[in-house]
């Protein structure tokens, strides 16, 4: 049975990772830098405050339904009807942004690699490589991505290494000297992609600790957040403003710029065979929570009985979907924010109607995540960083995230006036990113040590009892 599977923090954060990241690499590059110019780097922030949002939304209903997904609780909160219309709303929108990816994804390779080959055939070796997926469970994409998800994060981190002396930082300049209205109508776009977050909803109730939920998922929108600004910063440092918005994927121009000697000069090649498995991996967790969407409305968890249907419906709809390239950015970037917005009602009903319902003590004992008494060792960041409870950190996290909008807000006002504000400005931004990418994974750090503490003490006293 597939409620019987479990995935530690790890795999949940770097799950949500990948599904925020792999399909915005392609299309939004282009879209962000056309919209936001040089501040197409600071086009997250917004984003990342709705993705937490829905973070919290998602550690709120699992407190309350401890080992159940996202579909399963809509059920039993709004009811047969209310929420058979929710949970069709969500399946509506993972089919449609499933869509959208294979049709990026099939114009990608037939405009960079495979020029000759039929879209067609690319997009049905994708639907059975997800379909193959589908029909073991939830864990071997999960364990898969535990194989490649370490590459690609070590490729994002060597960017600014290989492309040390292609960047310029006089593209980037002014720093918000536009003023507010490119830059916001930037994170408008950006925002639309981290409504993917929903999607691991499907699997919420395999963690089996709703902190470390909480977690993990604060985790992967601060990877997310920060990765994603990193590659904006030096697509608009190499390229510039001008040629990055003229090109369809600037992100893969971007990697053609990587020259290691005269004898290494196709890295892109490398890149993009460690990116391709992720963003297939991307589509494989889509297709599976389309799956838990028809298990819970048949009340059976059987998610291989629906996978092929599944497939060949959604290989129907892709072929009538797009008749052009341009149709299908077009779709990408404006009406992901569209077919997003249901989706906070949604999240709002299920605050309303989950807050009669008591919280549940997953482990049988009151949360304790003070740290364990350690002998104190001398020296060390590491080791006072480690000795801090999770929920300093998580208050670290919070200060970081909350820095990061409110110079956002400063920054884009007085920039306009002084270039020297701006600059200050974009510093913050940056600094508060990457203390929150520490903070968040050292909170779920500590999230996963207070379980394991809670669980313990809850076996000792079921023994002594």
């Amino acid at each position: 049975m597939e409620t019987k599977i479990k995935i530690n923090h790890r795999q949940m954060a770097w799950m949500v990772t990948v599904i925020l990241t792999a399909g915005g690499f392609l299309t939004t590059p282009k879209t962000l830098v056309a919209l936001s110019k040089a501040d197409a780097w600071l086009t997250q922030i917004a984003g990342m405050v709705y993705a937490l949002f829905i973070a919290a939304l998602l550690y709120y209903l699992a407190r309350r339904f401890p080992g159940k997904s996202l579909f399963e609780i809509t059920f039993e909160l709004l009811g047969k009807w209310g929420g058979g219309l929710c949970n069709f709303l969500f399946l509506l929108h993972i089919f449609t942004i499933l869509i959208r990816d294979m049709g990026v994804f099939s114009d990608f390779m037939n405009t960079t690699l495979l020029i000759r080959t039929p879209g067609e055939i690319i997009v049905l070796l994708m639907i059975l490589l997800v379909v193959y997926f589908a029909s073991s469970s939830v864990e071997v994409a999960v364990r898969v991505n535990d194989l490649i998800f370490p590459l690609f994060l070590g490729m994002l981190l060597a960017v600014p290494l290989l492309l040390g002396n292609e960047f310029d930082l006089r593209r980037i300049e002014p720093i918000f000297g536009q003023g507010y209205h490119p830059v916001l109508g930037g994170n408008l776009i950006a925002w639309g992609w981290y409504d993917e977050i929903l999607i691991v909803g499907a699997f919420m109730g395999m963690l089996g600790s709703s902190k470390k939920l909480y977690a993990a998922l604060r985790h992967g929108v601060m990877s997310t957040a920060l990765l994603m600004t990193m590659v904006l910063f030096f697509t608009v440092a190499v390229l510039g403003i001008e040629v990055a918005a003229r090109l369809m994927y600037p992100n893969y121009s971007l990697v053609e710029q990587i020259h290691i000697t005269d004898y290494l000069d196709r890295i892109e090649l490398f890149m993009f065979s460690v990116w391709l498995p992720i963003f297939l991996l991307k589509i494989a967790f889509k297709f599976l929570a389309i799956l838990h969407i028809f298990s819970a409305f048949a009340g059976r968890m059987n998610l291989s009985l629906y996978g092929k249907q599944a497939g060949w419906l959604l290989l129907l709809l892709w072929s009538f979907a797009f008749k052009s390239v341009t149709e299908v950015f077009n779709f990408a970037n404006y009406g992901t924010v569209l077919i997003s917005a249901p989706d906070i009602l949604i999240c709002l009903l299920l605050y309303l109607a989950g807050r009669r319902r008591k919280v549940v003590d997953e482990e049988g004992v009151a949360a304790d995540d003070r740290p364990q008494p350690q002998k104190k060792q001398k020296g060390g960041i590491w080791q006072w960083a480690i000795q801090q409870p999770e929920r300093r950190w998580q208050r670290i996290t919070n200060y970081a995230a909350t820095s990061a909008v409110l110079i956002f807000l400063l920054a884009a006002y007085f920039g306009q006036f002084s270039p020297a504000a701006g600059a200050i400005g974009g510093g913050g931004i940056l600094l508060a990113l990457i203390i929150g990418y520490t903070s968040s994974y050292l909170e779920m750090r500590q999230a996963n040590y207070a379980s394991v503490r809670r669980q313990q003490k809850a076996k000792q006293r079921r023994r002594a009892g």
